[in-house]
């Protein structure tokens, strides 16, 4: 009888090379780690930057608004309006000022009486604030106003800025040197 010769059925595995693709993954992403977390603190660094810049911003805007709101104290405007109303031939001239009441002028047909009242009455004004900066302006509702109208009293504001140093008139702040 021949006897018969067991071999071993499993078959022998060599896992030094599963062992080396292991440690590489790991290595690499233990490297990503440090990296990851390099990115992390700069962007934190970023954050924090724009956290203050922002806080400032706010106290600016918080400070700029409560300035605003006491403007009044320092600062008068005079606002000038002459709308054109149904009939062209009858208009009214009306100042409005924040410390005082409106005052309105009647602009009839030719008469021109009105244009020098008004400008008695600014002169008289803008005499009695000379410790503020005072702003004129003239239509700032933006409605229809006769060219005439206008021009008279544009140049009329204009020799009220030049005459007064604390005049300014809304859109023309003197020239930029």
């Amino acid at each position: 009888m021949r006897r018969r010769r067991h071999r071993s059925s499993s078959p022998s595995v060599d896992l030094t090379s599963l062992l080396d693709v292991i440690f590489i993954i790991l290595f690499a992403v233990m490297m990503g780690q440090n990296q990851a977390s390099g990115d992390l603190e700069e962007r934190e660094k970023g954050i924090s930057q724009r956290e203050k810049a922002a806080e400032a911003a706010q106290s600016r805007y918080e400070h700029f608004m409560e300035t605003e709101g006491s403007i009044g104290q320092y600062v008068y405007v005079v606002s000038i309006s002459v709308p054109i109303g149904e009939e062209i031939h009858k208009r009214k001239i009306t100042v409005l000022s924040e410390d005082e009441d409106p005052v309105e002028y009647d602009l009839i047909g030719k008469d021109t009486s009105a244009y020098d009242r008004l400008e008695d009455y600014l002169d008289e004004y803008l005499s009695s604030r000379t410790d503020s900066p005072v702003i004129l302006a003239l239509n700032t509702d933006g409605g229809k106003i006769l060219y005439r109208d206008e021009h008279t009293i544009t140049d009329m504001l204009f020799k009220l800025s030049a005459d007064h140093p604390n005049v300014s008139v809304k859109g023309h702040l003197g020239e930029v040197e």
